[in-house]
């Protein structure tokens, strides 16, 4: 959780207790990424006992009837603040995908590396293979 870019933590509030719920905020504070703390079933708890957990910074949703969605909508958006992203920024939202571009990383720094020892070429060229294997993962291009 400490390289999340937010965590989403969602508790059933039809069966989790105030205090179980005021002990995962304290825990979810200890974090150094941001959180939501979300409570679903909020269709089967009284309006009284949502209000509660509003207090408490619980965000109500019931995902079966579908309310309160819009709302943790706004939240993850104003979390994530989306008006800092520069359209110029690249986001990869595909988790694969990421792993093939961090190991597509690697192998180009492998590159690097052995250009700068004086590695023999043949192996230089092996690395360059590697890198553009993972890029191909990504586009279908395998060579």
């Amino acid at each position: 959780m400490q390289k999340a870019s937010l965590i989403l933590y969602l508790v059933d509030v039809a069966t989790e207790a105030t205090p179980e719920i005021e002990q995962t905020k304290a825990q979810l504070a200890q974090q150094p990424s941001p959180y939501l703390l979300i409570g679903n079933k909020a269709d089967k708890i009284s309006a009284a006992n949502q209000k509660t957990l509003k207090e408490l910074g619980l965000l109500c949703i019931s995902a079966k009837n579908k309310e309160g969605i819009a709302r943790l909508e706004e939240a993850i958006l104003d979390k994530v603040n989306v008006q800092a992203i520069q359209t110029t920024d690249t986001i990869v939202t595909n988790l694969r995908h990421h792993q093939q571009l961090l190991l597509t990383q690697e192998s180009l720094q492998t590159v690097l590396s052995s250009i700068n020892n004086g590695i023999s070429n043949d192996f230089v060229a092996q690395d360059i293979r590697h890198a553009l294997h993972h890029l191909g993962e990504i586009t279908g291009n395998i060579t």
